[in-house]
């Protein structure tokens, strides 16, 4: 017996939770590379296979896959307002379409077809975004933390290996333990608070704690808060500076949402 179709309608909030990170993932993977489009197409197919499992090939999947963008103001009506910045979902569909299919998948080519991958992407994602929610719609789970052990070139490591601009971690002050932040520009001046390369390197070595003690590496404390925290009422008081999300005990990190996230 075959899988039955899904009706776009009939999607449940996590399952389009799951589809809507799937998508996020693959256009962080294409930020790293500018020819990556193909990750992005997987999971447009992915999502078309999962509404329709009698589908064949990308363009079998476009009639679901349409209605679900239609929910999106991207998908026509922006187009439709301000063509010389939007392409119609249509538009972008039959672009990716093309040019998956075609032998020229380098150069300029690629670049051009990058682009309008992201820019499906885009318009799904926001078609797949709930109209009002709580945070853990929008936060990214399981983030990277470092831990006050570590020395501070694991710190760089970690920031400049997935282009972040905080990396959280747990510390011991004033007679409590809380999260705190460090940031890249913390970092950068801890290391570059210096001229002399040995005592760069001698810093780099340095543990994260012992740094912080000595007063030459900031931090800053982020707003904490549980994953059912209210997306308009985080709007309210989130700055430049990502907020957490904890579970039942604070020392808990499963979240960590900044304002790009609910863009």
């Amino acid at each position: 017996m075959g899988t039955l179709a899904r009706q776009p309608d009939e999607l449940t909030p996590e399952e389009k939770r799951f589809f809507r990170e799937q998508l996020r993932d693959a256009r962080a993977q294409v930020l790293r590379d500018a020819e990556g489009f193909e990750s992005i197409v997987r999971v447009v197919e992915r999502l078309g296979r999962f509404l329709k499992p009698d589908g064949k090939g990308l363009a079998s999947f476009f009639d679901p896959l349409s209605e679900i963008a239609s929910r999106s103001a991207l998908s026509v009506e922006l187009p439709t307002c301000f063509p010389e910045y939007h392409l119609s979902f249509r538009a972008l569909f039959e672009s990716v379409r093309h040019g998956r299919n075609s032998a020229v998948h380098e150069g300029a080519a690629a670049r051009h077809l990058t682009i309008h991958a992201l820019e499906l992407a885009f318009v799904l994602e926001d078609a797949l975004m709930p109209a009002t929610s709580t945070i853990s719609e929008f936060m990214v789970r399981g983030p990277v933390i470092a831990a006050p052990w570590q020395p501070v070139s694991f710190v760089r490591h970690a920031l400049l290996g997935n282009s972040f601009s905080y990396l959280p971690v747990m510390l011991q002050r004033d007679n409590s333990r809380r999260w705190q932040l460090i940031s890249d520009v913390a970092v950068a001046a801890f290391l570059r608070g210096t001229d002399k390369a040995t005592e760069r390197n001698q810093r780099l070595q340095t543990r994260v704690e012992d740094a912080v003690r000595s007063g030459a590496l900031r931090l800053d404390t982020p707003l904490c808060v549980k994953s059912d925290y209210r997306v308009t009422d985080l709007l309210g008081q989130l700055t430049s500076i990502p907020a957490l999300v904890v579970g039942d005990s604070p020392d808990e990190l499963i979240g960590i949402v900044t304002a790009f996230d609910l863009l």
